[in-house]
């Protein structure tokens, strides 16, 4: 039997303090903290290479950092909602999330190497690597609980088709029981 984690909506009902929704907001901590580390060493291996005579390098620093984070953490989030499944989705959600994680690992090994790839060690590697990697994997993890709990929720017609909300499910079975729709 497959568990299905029930958290959806950061809220259930209306936004307050009583309609908190903890386990989604604890499910997605993790995904702040690991990507908070791997962002402040691409920001400021970027705020190294762009150099003195840049103004507002720091912002740039600052905004480039999050968003290699964001990128992958918004794809894993935008394919939790959708409900295509072909090979373009498939090959631009890995492609992304990939070129991403890479992009960080490479940046932030240049950050805890002093900005060479000369004489990289091994705790140089462990650091630059772990956050990014956990990071994607947990979305990952994230991602698939989220599909299975939106599958799982679903309410199945004997035709095939599938319906979000149960009086959807009814209407149609009221429109399959009536004579009125179909051929002569």
């Amino acid at each position: 039997m497959t568990t299905v984690m029930k958290f959806s909506r950061p809220f259930e009902g209306k936004i307050s303090f009583q309609t908190v929704n903890w386990q989604w907001w604890l499910a997605r901590l993790p995904v702040a903290l690991l990507g908070i580390p791997s962002a402040y060493g691409v920001g400021i291996e970027t705020y190294n290479v762009l150099g003195d005579t840049l103004p507002g390098r720091s912002i740039i620093a600052f905004i480039s950092g999050g968003a290699f984070e964001a990128t992958f953490i918004g794809t894993v989030a935008m394919a939790s909602q959708l409900y295509r499944n072909d090979t373009m989705i498939k090959f631009l959600f890995w492609g992304l999330n990939l070129s991403a994680v890479f992009a960080s690992i490479i940046l932030n090994v240049l950050f805890f190497n002093h900005g060479t790839f000369i004489d990289i060690t091994l705790p140089v590697l462990a650091h630059a690597i772990s956050y990014p990697l956990i990071n994607f994997f947990y979305n990952l993890y994230l991602h698939y609980g989220t599909a299975e709990e939106r599958e799982a929720g679903k309410h199945y017609c004997s035709c095939g088709r599938s319906f979000d909300k149960r009086i959807n499910l009814d209407r149609h079975v009221r429109w399959h029981n009536n004579d009125d729709h179909k051929p002569v």
